[in-house]
């Protein structure tokens, strides 16, 4: 390994472990030195250090830490990080923030501590990254990079003190934001930021916006990843077991076909877990090949007379028993070897949760590599059975939206990370009978006022997301539902709008007290 240092304002030298100097001429620029490190070391996992850290850092962490080639780690051992929560305004995903006590999956980096292989870097033009600030330049490669397959993490391991009330680092003025944004975002998300800044923090500053303007959009090869191959698993697939859960409710013939989707794999699951929902009037069991034909597999069924699919799946995780669960729909196709293709996957990237795509015939695939995921698919999705000790789907979001969403996030709170992989791939039929089949009877569908937008929305939005990331959504919901008011009076339809939102997050609020974890 080789270890780039630096004091914040300029590299210092290039060192062992060991804190031996290795006597290369490289730049004083951060950017422009780790580029240079890369082309020297083109094997080697290039780590960067500010020179009072250096004692604090994990050597022997750091390659267990490191699974393969395609990550890129750091930690802010200050605790404080160049940009502020103010992007937060336009970035609603679980990548804009950081928790300080376990793995994050973030582009926000730090030049504190972190790492990278130099594999990596020697596939871009330096170019297209430089800039004078470390934090800046390594949270524009996470951010460009993740999309592509990075897999990126604040990692507290790295590091084996947590400093606190240290010096602070520089921070990133509005005008450096206004610049990111505009580098790693359309440009539309500028005029948002300002509005929400002049809304909620009582900022107006034009000059910022105005400057970022000249600043396009960074747009690199989607392909520039592909040519680093990681090192395939050596474990034995044949000895992990896979439980399928599957809540249904009035699809037996798409269930049948999804079962013999399954009867056929490489890779059989020890058990397919299907929970019955009722249909109305319906008093037995309307799946009678469960019994009537052979499988190779147990099937555990259950037909209960509750409705709900976020009760439905609770049920079925009480009754796994495997090394792994696969979470499935009732109208799903899925080739032979999908079970051992994801179940790889998985393995090949160190990851314990995987959401595969999932899409009808005429949807088209956009992301084509494994990278992280900001949300969860709860009908496509495998985990290992002991990472869900403890969780559950939220009843708050019973017939509502986002359950899913939900539980992708409370994976993340125990440190874990959500990997999207585009192949092996389900087809989803999208059952013409799917989504509610009775219009449920909501607790608020006899409200005088009816809150918008669903209180399901606002309450994960009161679980798992910041302030600002709530009013961001806020000023968007209140922008699109502006642009579609045909007969648009802008007097009543603030007064409407705040009425709804209030009543939305009243909703909300008992939601999360009545459904608390």
């Amino acid at each position: 390994m080789t270890i780039l240092v630096h004091n914040k304002q300029k590299v210092i030298g290039v060192f062992d472990k060991n804190f031996q100097n290795k006597q290369q001429s490289i730049s004083e620029n951060f950017s422009e030195a780790l580029f240079q490190l890369a082309k020297l070391h083109p094997g080697e996992v290039v780590i960067w250090c500010e020179e009072k850290y250096f004692a604090q850092i994990a050597f022997e962490q750091i390659l267990t830490l490191f699974h393969h080639d395609k990550m890129m780690l750091s930690f802010a051992i200050s605790r404080d990080y160049y940009f502020s929560d103010l992007l937060e305004y336009i970035d609603q995903s679980p990548f804009a923030r950081i928790s300080h006590s376990s793995r994050s999956a973030t582009w926000i980096m730090s030049a504190d501590i972190g790492l990278v292989h130099a594999s990596v870097l020697n596939v871009l033009s330096p170019s297209d990254f430089f800039h004078r600030d470390a934090n800046y330049f390594l949270s524009s490669l996470a951010k460009m990079l993740m999309p592509l397959g990075l897999m990126c993490y604040s990692e507290p391991a790295l590091c084996q003190v947590v400093l606190k009330n240290n010096a602070e680092i520089v921070k990133a003025s509005l005008f450096q934001h206004a610049k990111f944004i505009a580098q790693h975002y359309r440009h539309r998300w500028l005029l948002l930021f300002t509005l929400n800044l002049f809304i909620y923090d009582k900022i107006f500053s034009l000059l910022p916006i105005i400057a970022s303007l000249v600043y396009r959009q960074k747009r690199i090869n989607s392909n520039l990843l592909d040519c680093i191959v990681l090192e395939k698993s050596k474990v034995l697939l044949s000895s992990k077991t896979i439980d399928v859960l599957i809540p249904t409710l009035g699809r037996k013939d798409y269930l049948f076909a999804f079962l013999i989707d399954l009867s056929e794999q490489t890779l059989l699951p020890k058990n397919v877990i299907i929970i019955e929902q009722p249909i109305d009037g319906q008093l037995e069991s309307q799946l009678p090949f469960l019994v009537s034909q052979k499988w190779p597999f147990v099937i555990k069924h259950a037909f209960i007379n509750q409705r709900g699919v976020c009760n439905a799946r609770n049920l079925g995780l009480s009754m796994v028993s495997s090394d792994w669960v696969f979470f499935g729909d009732d109208d799903i196709r899925v080739e032979n070897d999908f079970l051992e293709g994801i179940l790889q996957k998985s393995l090949d990237f160190s990851n314990g949760v995987i959401t595969a795509s999932c899409l009808q015939v005429i949807e088209q695939q956009k992301l084509r590599t494994t990278a992280q995921w900001p949300t969860f698919g709860a009908g496509c999705s495998l985990v290992k059975a002991n990472l869900l000790v403890g969780l559950k789907f939220n009843m708050g979001y019973e017939f509502g939206y986002g359950e899913d969403d939900d539980f992708g996030l409370q994976l993340r709170s125990k440190g874990l990370d959500v990997l999207y992989v585009p192949n092996p791939a389900i087809l989803h039929l999208k059952a013409p009978i799917g989504g509610f089949r009775c219009k449920p009877v909501l607790a608020w569908s006899k409200d005088l006022i009816q809150p918008k937008p669903s209180p399901t929305i606002l309450l994960k939005f009161l679980l798992h997301n910041s302030e600002k990331q709530l009013l961001g959504y806020k000023t968007i919901l209140f922008l699109k539902l502006m642009l579609k008011n045909k007969s648009f009076n802008s007097h009543k339809f603030f007064k409407l709008f705040v009425l709804q939102w209030n009543q939305s997050m009243l909703w909300a609020k008992k939601l999360k007290v009545q459904t608390s974890y």
